[in-house]
Parts: structure tokens; C-alpha cells; sequence
């Protein structure tokens, strides 16, 4: 799959759940107030990542390449496929959609991704 994943339009498209849940199991981004965070306010997120180490920064970017790669018709077919059998199924942080009904693909992929990380390797195949 293409993948042009810009770091500010990425951190648009994520649900603050999802973007809150992913860092703090990486003990990252703690400072952040997440909870009066607008869903359109991505510079304090952007500027906390980039005040990480450069190794910390490169593996979250390519979590977000990873991800974003399956935010697309393809990936979410592939998700279905992949992920599908793994309950709960494929949802929002809201936990409101599935799959098969409509949620933002970006949710759908971190959700997959933060789930099953172990079958995300096997995702960059596609």
C-alpha cells in the first residue's frame, strides 16, 4: 500500500483515545492534559513526540506509517480478514462501531494495531 503519512494529519485523523491509549502503554506523553484536549488540537502532541529521544520518535513513526497504511478500503478489508476472529471486534476507542458499520479507518487500524500488535508485522505484507 502507499504510504504518505504526514505526522500532523495522522494525529488529525486519530481519535485522542486511541492517540492517548498508544502512548501512555509506551510510557510516553504523560504530561499531556488529554482529557481537555480538543480532537482538532494536535500541536501539543506534535511537539511532545518530537521532544522524545530520536530512536523514540522513529518507532513511533513507523507505528504511524504502519497504521495509516491500513487506514484505507484495502486495509480495512485486510484488517477484516486478519483481525476479524479477535474479539471485541475491530472498533473505535468509543466502542460505538464495528467493522462492518461506520468508524474512522485510522480508528479501526490503531485499534487493530494497539490489540494485536504481534499480527501487525504480518500487515506490512499487504
Amino acid at each position: 500500500m502507499a504510504n504518505d503519512c504526514a505526522p500532523k494529519l495522522f494525529l488529525r485523523q486519530a481519535e485522542n483515545a486511541l492517540l492517548r491509549e498508544y502512548f501512555l502503554a509506551r510510557g510516553e506523553l504523560a504530561e499531556i492534559d488529554w482529557d481537555n484536549l480538543d480532537e482538532t488540537e494536535v500541536d501539543p502532541v506534535y511537539e511532545a513526540w518530537q521532544a522524545l529521544s530520536e530512536e523514540q520518535q522513529e518507532e513511533v513513526e513507523q507505528d504511524f506509517r504502519d497504521i495509516f497504511g491500513l487506514a484505507s478500503a484495502e486495509g480495512t478489508r485486510t484488517l477484516i480478514v486478519v483481525v476479524g476472529g479477535f474479539e471485541p471486534p475491530i472498533c473505535c476507542a468509543s466502542r460505538r462501531c464495528h467493522a462492518s458499520v461506520s468508524c474512522s479507518s485510522v480508528a479501526k487500524a490503531c485499534w487493530a494495531h494497539r490489540q494485536v500488535r504481534p499480527a501487525a508485522d504480518r500487515f506490512r505484507a499487504f
